[in-house]
């Protein structure tokens, strides 16, 4: 069988392919490795609850049930669940939005791989563009998105060193160039992996070197503001006339209702719509019809708030604790975590790639991510720092963390002994 530049590009294992088939396997046979590798979410009692009564309200419900599960949406999606989320994003934003702003998708990974596609690539003039992603590490799910190759050009970050153990990443703008050869620029907020959070300002700058080129910001908000809002510290929003915002209803609890949101320009939202209908027909609705009574009732907000932040945080500040105490005769740094719910750790002494480091961990039971997956659109793959770091997730139990991170400290010990 002959494939095409295309099907090629997929006959190869990729680092999200790899991430996918390994939390495939860790969660379907019963086993005791500990998964601290993948972005599914936590369970969390109160939300799985609330969750669950809409569930049920739907399926007991004959005009719901033929409304979400019978008939299928029109290519924008459930009308009723855009002008909630429309007023709901409008308020907590601070910026008009109607529901002709909102597009939906089976799934944000769904609604990247046609942004980028409709932004980036060949375009009419026989030009290419390309993604430009202004900080890496980025996204591990952007890397094999583009059609083409040669889809990114990525910025290494300024890396700034502080107290405790702890590091940041910066936009490096004095190296930053956005030059005609750009089609869109991207950035996820809370960063994943790292959990950085771009400050106003840093968006602000983005923002109008994009307008420059008259291009779009994309802000990849799949843990961020306003929902879920899995962020610690800063609590700005932000959005322009430029933006595309992208959210998901994965880390709310619901990865399985494959739910993307699209956010941006009436013109962009059709065109996106036009490409949906071609890939996928229609959009999933179990996502819109569990949380459009949700929002209309006003409980989606709070509940983002009240709990599920507050969850994530109490158990970030624990298994931080933790590892400051357990690490604290080797070499290591942690990226400052002002959201999502990953620990990003560097081990500037790593003897090894961090990819090597991973098959180690995984033979003596526990999953992490090495971090050469997130350096997508370098020219080389020489940047060592790339291949000190592994993505930690924290969304197991506190103590399943603690056992997978006993092994890793442990793993990365016996990797001095001759």
């Amino acid at each position: 069988m002959q494939f095409s530049k295309y099907g090629n590009k997929y006959t190869k294992i990729s680092g999200i392919s790899s991430l996918m088939q390994d939390l495939g396997s860790a969660l379907s046979q019963e086993s005791d490795i500990v998964f601290m590798g993948g972005g599914n979410p936590a369970h969390i009692d109160e939300v799985y609850k609330k969750f669950s009564a809409q569930i049920q309200s739907i399926s007991t419900n004959e005009e719901s049930y033929k409304r979400f599960f019978v008939n299928y949406q029109s290519p924008e999606g459930n009308l009723e669940f855009r002008i909630a989320l429309s007023k709901l994003l409008s308020k907590e934003l601070g910026y008009p939005i109607s529901e002709k702003n909102i597009g939906l998708s089976n799934g944000s990974q769904s609604a990247f791989y046609t942004i980028f596609n409709i932004l980036a690539g060949e375009h009419a003039d026989g030009k290419f563009k390309s993604v430009m992603l202004p900080m890496i590490p980025e996204y591990i799910g952007y890397s094999e998105i583009g059609i083409e190759e040669n889809f990114f050009k990525s910025q290494l970050p300024k890396i700034k060193l502080l107290k405790d153990n702890y590091f940041k990443y910066e936009v490096d703008f004095d190296n930053l160039e956005v030059d005609d050869g750009i089609g869109a620029i991207c950035v996820s907020r809370p960063t994943n992996p790292s959990g950085n959070m771009l400050t106003k300002d840093e968006l602000g700058r983005l923002d109008l070197l994009a307008k420059k080129k008259n291009i779009p910001l994309i802000i990849d908000c799949a843990y961020g503001l306003p929902f879920p809002g899995v962020v610690y510290d800063k609590k700005e929003n932000y959005i322009s006339d430029n933006t595309i915002l992208v959210f998901s209803l994965a880390k709310l609890g619901l990865p399985g209702c494959r739910t993307g949101i699209i956010v941006a320009d009436e013109f962009l939202i059709e065109t996106f719509n036009n490409a949906n209908v071609a890939m996928n027909l229609s959009t999933a609705s179990l996502g819109p019809g569990i949380l459009t009574n949700i929002i209309l009732q006003d409980q989606l907000i709070p509940l983002c708030r009240g709990t599920i932040m507050p969850f994530y945080k109490a158990v970030r500040d624990e298994i931080l604790d933790y590892i400051n105490h357990l690490f604290k005769d080797i070499n290591y740094r942690i990226h400052v975590p002002e959201g999502a719910f990953f620990l990003w750790i560097w081990f500037e002494d790593l003897p090894i790639s961090s990819t090597d480091f991973y098959e180690i961990l995984k033979r003596n039971g526990t999953l992490v991510i090495p971090g050469e997956y997130f350096f997508h659109g370098l020219k080389n793959n020489d940047y060592v720092h790339a291949k000190q770091c592994i993505r930690v997730s924290y969304t197991q139990s506190v103590n399943s963390i603690k056992k997978g991170l006993k092994i890793v400290y442990e793993q990365y010990k016996n990797l001095f002994i001759n």
